[in-house]
């Protein structure tokens, strides 16, 4: 009997490794199973990652539309923290919105529009990037400005020592000049032709490559004033003094506080 007892016992015990050994393949088949299904997944998810490259966030080129119904040469730049400025290259017009929201289709409901010869006006603008291209239009008092422009891009990492430089822009019939200077350290220092004195700083913006925050004070002439906007680095090809810009420069646009003033700037770097 104790030689049976002992078979039977051997034979049970055999039973349960081998199913301890099949449950243990099985579960590591569904765990090799699983694991795949997660990186066929993560995989679908880099996949969408890598699709989804499309943002409006960065510096075009392109033309706009004006109200008037003439084309202009324009840059147009989108920050990642809520502004983004239009600046027309003949006209010296500018376009500031605040408020931005979205990442490819961005639009604002806060956008103020900054005629050089001409009253303000208050609107609306939205726009979409799909891969190089950006396309939008600002509505402001009942009119409407269409742009679209292609991406400016940089292979570099641009700093504030590639900014650093001297800048100068003058009217049209060369009876006003403005010059000013910024470091290697972003602080602006300059005067122009009407006795105002420029002073501020230039700021980084972390993750879009080439776009500064800017806040520029004027001061000693007409009122003292504080303007905030935006400044973007690269060679824009601007009609400048008779010929094709090749040069590296900035556009700046900021405006004051009541959104009845802004200033505007296009200067290749000296």
């Amino acid at each position: 009997m104790m030689k049976l007892s002992h078979s039977r016992l051997k034979s049970t015990s055999e039973k349960n490794t081998a199913f301890y050994r099949s449950s243990t393949i099985i579960g590591v088949t569904l765990s090799a199973l699983y694991l795949a299904a997660c990186s066929d997944n993560n995989d679908a998810s880099a996949i969408d990652a890598v699709e989804e490259v499309d943002s409006a966030f960065g510096i075009w080129f392109g033309e706009a539309t004006t109200i008037d119904n003439e084309q202009e040469s324009v840059v147009v730049v989108v920050s990642s923290e809520g502004k983004a400025i239009l600046f027309a290259e003949k006209s010296s017009n500018v376009l500031i919105a605040n408020d931005v929201v979205g990442t490819n289709v961005i639009t604002s409901e806060d956008t103020m529009y900054y005629p050089k010869d001409s009253m303000t006006r208050y609107g609306s603008m939205q726009a979409s990037a799909t891969s190089d291209i950006l396309e939008g239009t600002a509505t402001v008092s009942g009119s409407v400005i269409e742009f679209s422009a292609t991406t400016v891009t940089s292979q570099d990492i641009i700093t504030l020592t590639d900014v650093a430089g001297n800048y100068s822009d003058s009217s049209s019939d060369n009876t006003f000049t403005r010059s000013f200077a910024i470091d290697n350290e972003g602080v602006i220092s300059g005067s122009d032709t009407a006795g105002c004195i420029y002073s501020g700083n230039v700021e980084p913006i972390a993750d879009v490559n080439t776009l500064f925050n800017i806040t520029v004070e004027v001061d000693t002439c007409f009122e003292d004033f504080t303007y905030e906007g935006l400044l973007a680095y690269g060679t824009f090809p601007f009609d400048y003094e008779g010929a094709i810009n090749d040069r590296k420069g900035i556009v700046i646009v900021a405006e004051h506080a009541s959104r009845a003033y802004a200033i505007r700037l296009f200067s290749p770097q000296n």
